[in-house]
């Protein structure tokens, strides 16, 4: 017989409920709505209530306190899944987890279980591809690239996503193995992202196509990558610049280092001030171009 007197403790640890420890509770969709409502509403009203990273942590924090109180509420335990996978992408680490890595992954514990809760007793589909497409960003960023792609690839083979999730899904296979260096497999990913998908998921894709050209010695093809994402997301100016400092690598590569130098020095001259990430982006084409005129010049 197991030690009763750590059923309690163990549910804790879990953050389940002692009858889901057992397989009691049955699976259901049916939870308070409108509590589930109030809860989004305010998360994302603490979420764009300050910078970035201050919102983040809010809304997580409050999210988790209104899991504590609702832990059958399916929507509210899938909400704390989104918002901690909001906190891997916008959070600034250096400053709120880096010398404290246990308040992370605190975190992410708390959010695979409650994620776990809802695919294990939930019936809502939408709740559950929800929760792996979370989950699936939070292991992209802890560099869990094999569990973010099973975590995609289910989502795939769920046969009623819409057109969005797929490309979300496409997504996140390419940036995992992108992240692993399987530029091969990359590109298949980020090639269908850019062939369905004309907003800047699809303006970013482009580029990491180029990228993984690039690495991979195709610089035909890479070239003719970056020209395509100009073409078609020339709306999108970070990625198109992004594009085209990569082009400058191509061009070196070809041996055609005037070619490069200009590349670059349109970037710099043309970037707007105004644009996104503006002092990175001529920070990057500034230290490109001064290093192939060292190179040039010995």
């Amino acid at each position: 017989m197991p030690d009763t007197a750590q059923i309690v403790p163990i549910a804790k640890v879990l953050n389940v409920t002692t009858d889901a420890l057992f397989g009691i509770e049955t699976s259901t969709t049916e939870y308070d709505k409108e509590i589930a409502e109030i809860v989004k509403n305010k998360a994302i009203e603490l979420r764009d209530s300050t910078d970035s990273t201050a919102g983040a942590i809010l809304a997580a924090d409050y999210v988790d306190s209104e899991c504590e109180k609702n832990p059958y509420n399916y929507d509210i335990l899938m909400r704390y899944v989104q918002y901690v996978a909001h906190l891997s992408r916008f959070a600034d680490f250096n400053n709120c987890f880096a010398n404290e890595p246990e308040k992370w992954n605190a975190y992410v514990l708390k959010a695979i279980n409650r994620g776990f809760q809802v695919i294990r007793y939930s019936n809502d589909q939408t709740l559950i591809d929800s929760v792996h497409f979370a989950t699936a960003w939070i292991y992209i960023h802890n560099k869990e690239y094999d569990k973010a792609i099973e975590k995609a690839n289910i989502l795939i083979a769920t046969s009623d996503i819409s057109e969005n999730q797929k490309r979300q899904a496409n997504y996140i296979l390419g940036k995992s193995y992108f992240d692993k260096k399987n530029y091969d497999e990359a590109l298949k990913y980020f090639d269908i992202c850019t062939s369905i998908d004309k907003s800047e998921t699809g303006a970013e894709c482009g580029y990491y196509s180029s990228v993984c050209l690039y690495n991979l010695n195709k610089y035909d093809e890479a070239e003719e990558k970056v020209f395509e994402v100009s073409d078609k997301y020339n709306a999108y100016i970070y990625w198109t610049a992004r594009s085209f400092i990569i082009l400058s690598d191509v061009y070196v590569a070809k041996d055609n280092a005037f070619q490069a130098k200009e590349t670059l020095k349109s970037v710099i001259e043309n970037y707007p001030q105004e644009g996104e990430h503006y002092n990175n982006i001529i920070r990057d084409a500034q230290n490109k171009l001064d290093f192939i005129n060292k190179e040039s010049n010995e």
